[in-house]
């Protein structure tokens, strides 16, 4: 089995993103081959660990198997583990591309280093092939710490109090 990873680094979105999908183009797909792509942290411009998968939803189209948040400004790895691939173009090929290094929207750069490895991810080598693929991702919004959150909602009830205890004295009054 053979497996090939292309990294991307993230933009600068102070909240991270979520990924939505990932494109990758194959050529020649044979009807008894089998793969898996996944997402990989970064150790020093390899593959590190795998942090979660995505399934085939339609043509070149991957989705996500469960929400995958990722850093800003952080390289990450994109692993496809394969019993038929091939970058010769024996079966099937995942497509390559000539610019190993092209910037995109808010900061993103794909395409930075390219890796394969014959023992499943346990040892990578550096691949002279630079593999096409799209990596899409919404910019995530803050989410206030539930303390936060608390914290405001005692602010409301107390505003609340106050102003009953302020509509009940002015009752009083008249």
């Amino acid at each position: 089995m053979q497996w090939f990873a292309g990294s991307f680094t993230t933009g600068a979105n102070a909240d991270g993103y979520a990924l939505d999908h990932v494109d990758i183009a194959f050529t020649g797909v044979a009807t008894d081959a089998t793969f898996a792509i996944s997402l990989w942290s970064d150790a020093s411009d390899t593959p590190q660990a795998n942090l979660g998968a995505f399934s085939h939803d339609t043509g070149i189209r991957f989705n996500p198997t469960d929400n995958l948040s990722v850093l800003p400004s952080t390289t990450y790895w994109l692993v496809l583990e394969s019993n038929q691939i091939s970058d010769l173009g024996s079966n099937y090929a995942w497509r390559t591309t000539e610019d190993s290094s092209f910037a995109v929207s808010g900061g993103w750069s794909v395409a930075g280093s390219f890796a394969q490895s014959t023992n499943q991810g346990a040892t990578w080598a550096a691949s002279p092939t630079d593999y096409l693929y799209a990596v899409t991702a919404t910019p995530a919004s803050a989410v206030p710490e539930p303390s936060t959150t608390a914290v405001i909602l005692a602010g409301f009830a107390l505003v609340g109090v106050v102003c009953t205890r302020r509509r009940a004295r002015a009752k009083g009054v008249a």
